[in-house]
């Protein structure tokens, strides 16, 4: 251990009393230290937790959008029936939808 002192031998109640509160302040200053970063992770942490939130609201705005362009899809079909080039396009638009999805769905296993 670099650094340290040798220290005399105690030998008397005052010594000790000495010793022990000398020990004590260092404690407490090195605890007030880590105390202090503490503070700063929680700080850090309460940010990430306020970004996550966000980035939660904005995932389920993007899934209510999806389920909406799947309900305008589905009405689409029904009204287009199988007229040529229109189910192509459909079929098109639902693996975008999909696509859409998938990725959703990945952000929110990250986020758990």
């Amino acid at each position: 251990m670099k650094g340290k002192k040798p220290r005399k031998k105690v030998t008397t109640i005052e010594g000790l009393a000495e010793l022990m509160v000398g020990e004590f302040g260092r404690v407490d200053s090195r605890l007030d230290t880590m105390d202090g970063r503490l503070d700063t992770m929680d700080g850090r942490l309460d940010t990430i937790e306020e970004h996550l939130s966000n980035i939660e609201g904005e995932l389920r705005s993007i899934r209510l959008s999806i389920t909406e362009i799947e309900k305008r899809l589905d009405t689409l079909e029904e009204s287009v029936g199988n007229m040529r080039g229109y189910s192509k396009e459909i079929d098109g638009l639902r693996a975008q939808v999909r696509a859409l999805e998938a990725r959703v769905a990945k952000c929110e296993a990250v986020k758990r």
